[in-house]
């Protein structure tokens, strides 16, 4: 990975720890299509069915999207200024507007409306 997508890796596995969700980096995809993509984890329980692949916005949506719907995913293109380090807020915000997905209980800062949303 880049600099900046390593980045976003490391904001990913700081929010797993202080929010108490499961992340995987690198994202368990198959090797053929993580050579044609980047994606940069796999954030679980949130999103869709099976988790939010996330990826940087300088990727190619098309692609993406067709790559994580073969593994029953959904994908996230994520500003890398703003996700290449940890801000609280932020993330439990992005994370009440994917929506929990997981089995069991949500998190208890989980509200399921971010603070964008009118």
């Amino acid at each position: 990975m880049t600099d900046h997508l390593d980045a976003i890796a490391d904001a990913w596995l700081l929010a797993a720890s202080d929010l108490g969700i499961r992340v995987t980096v690198p994202p368990p995809i198959g090797e053929l299509d993580a050579k044609r993509a980047h994606f940069i984890a796999l954030v679980h329980d949130f999103g869709g069915r099976s988790g939010m692949l996330i990826a940087s916005l300088e990727e190619d949506s098309e692609q993406l999207n067709e790559i994580a719907a073969r593994h029953g995913l959904t994908v996230s293109l994520l500003n890398s200024a703003l996700y290449s380090r940890y801000d609280r807020d932020y993330f439990v915000d992005t994370l009440n507007d994917w929506k929990w997905s997981g089995v069991g209980s949500a998190p208890a800062w989980y509200t399921g409306k971010s603070s964008w949303e009118t």
